[in-house]
């Protein structure tokens, strides 16, 4: 999650110089800034994948088991 809230601090950065430069560096830094974003994104998704998905795909199919085998 921090790394999500710093790249959308880097965002708001980067448009800030974008508007302070001129409007033609505006598209330059808006990119940069964008696969910023994009790259942390993608690295909190590669997190969730790793940590989150996994148990919670135990915990699934081990309640699913509990139930078939309770009658």
């Amino acid at each position: 999650m921090a790394m999500l809230i710093s790249a959308v601090i880097r965002f708001v950065v980067a448009v800030c110089a974008a508007v302070c430069l001129g409007i033609g560096e505006l598209i330059w830094i808006l990119e940069f800034a964008a696969c910023i974003i994009l790259f942390n994104l993608l690295r909190f998704g590669m997190l969730l994948a790793n940590w989150v998905l996994p148990p919670a795909i135990r915990l699934y199919f081990r309640l699913r088991y509990m139930i078939a085998n309770k009658n």
